[in-house]
């Protein structure tokens, strides 16, 4: 009874047309700025994350980018949000190869760009990070 039960709802469920589909993927990546440290943190965000977002503009996996701080945050919550909007969930998931080539283009080695996420941990904290995958309703 149970199984026929389990069954006859798994087919109802079916019997429903999907009225959406996948849209673009946004992530957002939250940051504790270190105190006093938000204009070298910026300064960074324009030579390293800027010119890798416009990067990915060009390429088409990116179609936008914004960096957003809080007008009144609450104790706890990030002082800064870097959110990507990506045509779809493959051009988040780019092959590591391409990855190296962007770093030792934007950097000149992959060593220098190592040496410029180290010193990132000077100005800012990673607190997290979400990604989020659009449902858009069909036409």
């Amino acid at each position: 009874m149970a199984l026929s039960t389990l069954v006859a709802s798994g087919v109802s469920a079916q019997a429903v047309p999907r009225n959406y589909d996948r849209g673009p993927v946004t992530m957002i990546q939250e940051v504790e700025v270190k105190p006093g440290q938000l204009n070298a943190y910026m300064q960074d965000l324009q030579k390293g994350w800027r010119v890798s977002m416009e990067e990915g503009k060009r390429a088409g996996a990116i179609l936008g980018c914004s960096i957003q701080r809080p007008v009144d945050p609450r104790a706890g919550e990030p002082d800064l949000y870097l959110i990507t909007v990506f045509k779809d969930l493959a051009s988040v998931d780019r092959p590591l190869a391409d990855s190296e080539k962007s770093a030792v283009a934007q950097y000149g080695s992959l060593d220098l760009a190592r040496e410029a996420a180290m010193k990132r941990n000077a100005w800012r904290t990673n607190k997290g990070s979400m990604l989020l995958e659009s449902l858009e309703f069909m036409k």
